[in-house]
């Protein structure tokens, strides 16, 4: 098939586009430059293509400036509606969306299946609120199946926050953020790419879906476990103020957590090859 992937220079777009590749499908990427071509050459990119995979977003864990909302929205919203007015234009348009979200729309407080209505009511949730609200306008778009995987934190040796997470244990400097009781729901980038071609292989699976382990954590058990694979001490804390110091309201994203079930994925039949923090960081250390 093939297939368009945004974001496809980050962290999961690479290992995504890669594995598509070794898969056996064609890629085209979906660059940066290309977001901000006008809309009659844009929608040349769709053209004939089976699936667009949506991975484009700027990363949250940034101190929240008003200029860097304002980025923050425009690189999800406004892409999405980019892309939605360029599949409206064409007669042979994917058959599939499949949408990155985020857990960041749950409270820390309740216990989350895709069923909850418990969303957090700061920046972040209103954000991915927003996002979602977008993503699910495709579905009027005739013969087109929407699929929106709410992330939770992706593991890997490639990028994202591990290679940063672990660094501090090397220089025996690890240990917990903060309180550390905080849940850390977590997912291993084989199993973000096993999910992804689950989607493309179920037709009859569409909607939304949380992206995260089965058995959720929590920091002080991460990096308690972290420490043991990579035979280190993890006895340190590194403490709310300087956290807060340092990323502002941001800070939400590592001093607060959600406790999350990928509910709708198991019942629909897909196996975690990663169900716990122990057998996911044995793999990547």
């Amino acid at each position: 098939m093939l297939i368009a992937v945004s974001g496809s220079t980050g962290f999961i777009g690479k290992e995504l586009c890669n594995h598509l590749i070794n898969s056996g499908h064609e890629i085209v990427a979906v660059r940066q430059k290309d977001l901000v071509l006008p809309i009659h050459e844009f929608k040349e990119i769709l053209r004939e293509t089976d699936i667009f995979i949506n991975l484009a977003g700027a990363p949250v864990l940034k101190r929240w400036t008003r200029s860097y909302k304002r980025k923050l929205y425009s690189s999800r919203i406004i892409i999405v509606d980019k892309v939605l007015t360029a599949m409206r234009l064409l007669k042979d348009r994917p058959r599939l969306f499949i949408s990155a979200s985020a857990i960041g729309i749950y409270d820390y407080i309740n216990i989350h299946t895709e069923e909850s209505k418990e969303f957090a009511g700061n920046f972040l949730s209103e954000l991915v609120v927003g996002w979602e609200k977008e993503i699910m306008k495709a579905s009027d778009l005739n013969n087109l199946r929407v699929v929106i995987f709410r992330f939770g934190i992706v593991l890997g040796n490639s990028g994202g926050a591990f290679p940063s997470m672990k660094l501090p244990f090397r220089f025996l400097l690890g240990g917990r953020i903060g309180s550390g009781k905080q849940y850390f729901s977590f997912v291993h980038i084989e199993d973000v790419l096993r999910a992804i071609m689950f989607m493309i292989q179920h037709p009859e699976q569409q909607g939304v879906f949380n992206l995260v382990a089965p058995e959720v954590t929590t920091y002080r058990q991460f990096a308690k476990i972290l420490g043991k694979v990579m035979h280190r001490p993890s006895f340190m804390v590194l403490p709310s103020f300087l956290i807060k110091l340092r990323f502002g309201k941001a800070s939400s994203l590592l001093l607060n957590g959600q406790n999350v079930k990928p509910m709708r994925l198991t019942e629909a039949g897909f196996e975690f090859k990663f169900k716990n923090i122990e057998v996911a960081l044995l793999s990547l250390v």
